[in-house]
Parts: C-alpha cells; structure tokens; sequence
C-alpha cells in the first residue's frame, strides 16, 4: 500500500480489518503507471464463506446488495479453466474494484495477480502514455481509453495481437 496516499491506506486496512480476511492489492497500485487522485485501485479477497465476507464488504462501505455482481473468470487462452467469484466496485472515493474469491482458487489467482505486478516495462510505459492521455490531458474518451487497455492487456497475457472485442472478454460479470 506504499503508491497509495495515506488517506486510502488507512481506509483499505480498515476495510480489511473489518472483513477479516487479507486484502490483497494488484495491479498499476504496485507499478509506476498508477494515478493516485485518478486510477482505480484493484483489490482481491480469498474467503471460504463467500456469503459472509460479501455481507460484511456491503455492511463496511454501506452499500446495499445489489452492488454484488458475479463473475466467471479465465486468465489466459491456454488455461481455459473457469473461476468463480463475487465483485464489488466501489466509486466513492478511493474508487476500487474488490474481487471476492474462494479460498481454493487461492493459488491460481494470486499467479495471476503477480504477473499484473510484474508487467514488462514497455507495457507499463505504454500503460503509463495512455493513462497520461485519459487522465491528465483528457485527450481521448473513456471507451478508446477502456479498448485500448483491454487490448494492451489481451495481447500480452494471450501472446496474440488481435483486435479486442467484449466477446474475447477473460472475464463475464453477471
């Protein structure tokens, strides 16, 4: 939680604390190409009651129930095993995404969240000029920012370079 400015450190340990389960931060939060009065913060929790951690994520950020979504989630094109879980986005601030996942995919994911910690350099530098647009010029809309993310990424975890379409999606929110 080190790139994040105390304010929202405090307030994702206390969200943790609250939960009882460890709250695991990935992606541009642990690279350079994070924003911290503008990106979103992508967070991962690993439960063997996922009704239970679910009710006190809501009761903690006051939300009511329908904030829950389900997802169905693959990571690449080689593995193209399916995991299930729950996610929360929260827009107040900080903004952030909570995905809620069972214990015994534990393993499989957090590979996965590593690997978006540990993204090749020209990646995050392209992550870092495309950000710098959306963000801080406001020099393109949100969807070119949102398809050119997705395809940075497509390609990168699937070793492809094709155009990104919702249907090659890794990930189906409910």
């Amino acid at each position: 939680m080190d790139r994040l400015p105390e304010e929202d450190s405090l307030f994702f340990q206390r969200l943790q604390d609250y939960v009882g389960d460890p709250l695991h931060l990935y992606g541009s939060v642990n690279r350079w190409d994070y924003f911290p009065q503008a990106s979103d913060v992508d967070a991962a929790i690993f439960t063997s009651s996922m009704d239970s951690t679910v009710a006190r994520a809501l009761a903690f950020l006051q939300l009511p129930r329908t904030q829950i979504k389900e997802f169905h989630q693959t990571f690449s094109m080689r593995d193209q095993s399916v995991i299930h879980g729950r996610k929360l986005k929260h827009e107040a601030h900080p903004p952030f995404d909570l995905f809620i996942y069972h214990e015994k995919d534990r393993e499989r994911v957090l590979e996965n969240l590593r690997q978006s910690n540990q993204l090749p350099w020209f990646l995050v530098s392209l992550m870092f000029v495309l950000k710098s647009l959306y963000y801080r010029f406001h020099l393109i809309p949100k969807s070119w920012f949102v398809y050119c993310k997705n395809f940075l990424y497509y390609s990168y975890f699937n070793s492809t370079l094709r155009f990104y379409n919702k249907t090659m999606s890794n990930t189906v929110i409910l």
